[in-house]
């Protein structure tokens, strides 16, 4: 079946297991809910709240006791600003690992080449990443994703590499 609704967490590690519960939660009032056409015809953030606290509080018994309080945080967000999106087709995005250890230059693992070249050298690059997870150098931004701390003093860094490409 086609896709029509995708549903993004953000979850601080503390509460790794509550999600679960959150997304058994939504599809449980998804599949209850007489009126998912709505969702399709959304043209706003706001149409899209409207009817996610249709569906909470039409579906509540079916769902749990948990649901209102859901319905009221729901409720207490401000709709976010549109912001006007550029043009995108030109964004580069890189996956990059760095490999760190006291003493040593870091090692970068990434496939693309431009990439290297302008990170091999680059210097506070560590620094920059451990003390404010970003890190700009030219073009690339790099934006740290994940730290891993092995013994030793060694420390990988999960990062992305972004540059707004100019066809050059």
């Amino acid at each position: 079946m086609p896709v029509s609704i995708v549903v993004m967490y953000l979850v601080p590690d503390e509460q790794r297991n509550h999600y679960l519960r959150e997304v058994s939660l939504l599809a449980k009032s998804l599949t209850s809910y007489p009126g998912n056409g709505k969702l399709s015809a959304a043209s706003e953030l706001n149409d899209i709240r409207d009817y996610l606290l249709d569906l909470i509080s039409s579906t509540k018994e079916a769902v749990g006791p948990d649901a209102r309080v859901r319905m009221i945080q729901l409720q207490a967000r401000v709709a976010a600003e549109t912001v006007p999106v550029g043009d995108l087709s030109k964004l580069v995005i890189e996956p990059v690992m760095l490999v760190a250890a006291p003493g040593l230059k870091p090692v970068v693992l990434t496939q693309n080449g431009e990439l290297v070249g302008s990170l091999d050298n680059a210097s506070g690059l560590v620094e920059a990443l451990a003390s404010n997870g970003v890190f700009q150098n030219g073009e690339w931004r790099i934006v740290k994703r994940a730290t891993v701390v092995y013994r030793g003093d060694r420390v990988m860094y999960d990062c992305l590499a972004i540059k707004a490409s100019t066809g050059r």
